[in-house]
This record gives structure tokens, sequence and C-alpha cells, in this order.
């Protein structure tokens, strides 16, 4: 019991309780979630141009389409040669690619994506060493030289992909598994199914958007395809597999039809359709183009209407 002492009742000690405490963290704000999609101003951004140029073997197609090396908002030129073949090409000053399967090219998609970023940092500020040291590297990878040879990096406005009708054909081995170079030739190859048409459509389909897409100038060659009508009249369009053919040309601002035929002195006249007639298809975007055709065509005469705000 307490013991009393002058009534008062002294309580038993108690033991010292220590209570911790705890400090609360500043209240932070959580990054804002990045936005599904920006607004931005129709002339405060980059122009490229886009562009599907077909028509018969032989024609000047590729020759065509090469002459943007020539154009010097277009310049450097990364040619992709699908067709093993450059000879109409070989005296442009440009870089060119060898490809002989659907995945090569796949490959240089991912290096342009990773090339249009850095080469946009770097032109943006010179003295980006980190954007100048990776587009090096990336060059001397793919050029198979040292770094040291690579003293300033190429920058890269302008892609070509030579040509649409055979990028297909590679997209339809893969499927069907077949190896250029190692497939037997005495072999039989599997005969494509729907299902394979159907797959190898809609790849060729994301292969367009994603490069249509790239911050590049993208120009594409393709054969010509053809149909008869009940009249026994011909009609041309892009050689590509059931109405992708058609279909392709919603991907482009441009799509020339580019015809050939000798002169009455001799000479051989080319002239690009820009604008669709009875037996086949054309078009373009371009605001102040208001001819049909172009005649002795050069990119130079499409990169002056596609690029006419920048003067």
């Amino acid at each position: 019991m307490a013991e009393e002492t002058g009534g008062t009742v002294e309580q038993p000690e108690q033991p010292l309780r220590v209570v911790s405490v705890v400090k609360q963290p500043d209240v932070v704000n959580p990054p804002a979630a990045k936005p599904t999609f920006l607004i931005r101003r129709s002339l405060t951004y980059d122009r490229y141009l886009n562009a599907l140029l077909y028509g018969d073997y032989g024609v000047g197609k590729s020759f065509l389409a090469a002459t943007a090396a020539e154009v010097p908002r277009m310049q450097r030129v990364l040619y992709i040669n699908a067709e093993g073949g450059d000879a109409s090409v070989e005296h442009f000053d440009m870089d060119i690619i060898d490809i002989s399967n659907y995945t090569q090219f796949a490959r240089v998609y991912e290096f342009l994506k990773v090339h249009c970023r850095y080469r946009d940092s770097y032109k943006q500020d010179s003295k980006n060493k980190e954007a100048r040291d990776k587009l090096r590297r990336l060059e001397a990878m793919f050029r198979e030289v040292d770094l040291d040879e690579i003293d300033e990096p190429t920058l890269y406005h302008t892609v070509v992909g030579d040509s649409l009708t055979e990028i297909q054909k590679y997209c339809m081995y893969q499927l069907l598994g077949i190896t250029i170079g190692t497939f037997q030739l005495d072999a039989t190859p599997d005969v494509p199914e729907l299902g394979d048409w159907n797959r190898s459509a809609e790849m060729i389909r994301l292969l367009v958007r994603t490069f249509r897409d790239l911050p590049i100038n993208v120009i594409f060659v393709c054969a010509r395809g053809e149909t008869q009508d009940q009249h026994k009249r011909f009609h041309y369009a892009p050689l590509l597999p059931g109405k992708l053919g058609n279909e392709i040309r919603g991907f482009f601002d441009v799509v020339g039809y580019l015809v050939s035929a000798p002169t009455e002195g001799g000479e051989i006249l080319r002239r690009l359709w820009l604008e669709p007639g009875q037996t086949f298809t054309a078009k373009n975007r371009f605001k102040d183009f208001d001819a049909l055709y172009i005649d002795s065509p050069s990119m130079a005469e499409l990169a002056k209407y596609r690029f006419k705000e920048d003067k």
C-alpha cells in the first residue's frame, strides 16, 4: 500500500515513456500523366514529303525517286534497295542498303526511328555531345567501320523504299518460312492460304504507316498492276495483292503514276500523273498544284510544291 505522509498519498514512480514522433513527409503532387494526344499549330512543325511512285517496269521510277539526292531540302538520302539492282541510280550521291528479306527492312525502320530522334536533338543543339556520339556510334555500327572514321555523323532526311512490290513478296516469304539463298530451288514451296494473304496485307499496312509517320521524307516505289473491265479496258494501280493496291494510296500525300512514250523526235518523254484518269489512280495534296501531270519529273519539282511554305 502507498505510505501516508502529512495527509498526502505518494504515487509510485512511473517509468518514463518515450514517444517517438514520426515526421510526416511533405505532400508532393504526383507527376501528371502524359496526355494521350497533343495539340499543335498547323504551321509550327517540320514538313516532310511522303509519296508513292508507281509505273511499269523500266519506266524510270527508281531514277525519279533517286533525284531526291539532288534536292538540298531532302538530303541526305538513304536508299533501301530490295530489287537487287541499282544500276539506274548508282551515280547519285546517296547511301544504299541492300536487303533480301523482310526482317532486314524492319531493322532499317528501327535504325531510322532512333536516328531521327538524335538527329533532331543534334540539329537543335550542335553541342549536344550525347546526340552526336549516339549518331556516330549508330553509323559506325552499320557501316562496319571504327568510330574514329566517323568525324561528323550523317543526317538523313529522306528514305526511299524500292520497291514496295518486292518488299511485299519478302513479307510473304517470311510467312511461308522461305529464306532466299537457303531454300532449295528444287523443293516445292507452300502455296499461300487466305490467312497468309490477310496477314501479309496487314503487315504491309503497318509497314507503310510506321514509315510514313517517321519525321523524314518517305518515298516508296511500286510496280504497276493492271485489271481488265467488262469492256476490255485496262485499269492501273500499284501492284499489290487484292484490294491493297487501291487502299494503299490513302496512306500517302502523293501517289504518282509514271509513264513514258517516244516523241516524234525519237526522245523519250516521261510524264508523272498526279491526278487520276479514267484508267489509272493518282493523287496529290498540294495546295497550289493546279495541273494534271508533270513532264520530265524530278523530286525537285515535287519538293517545290511540298515545301513551298518554307520559301
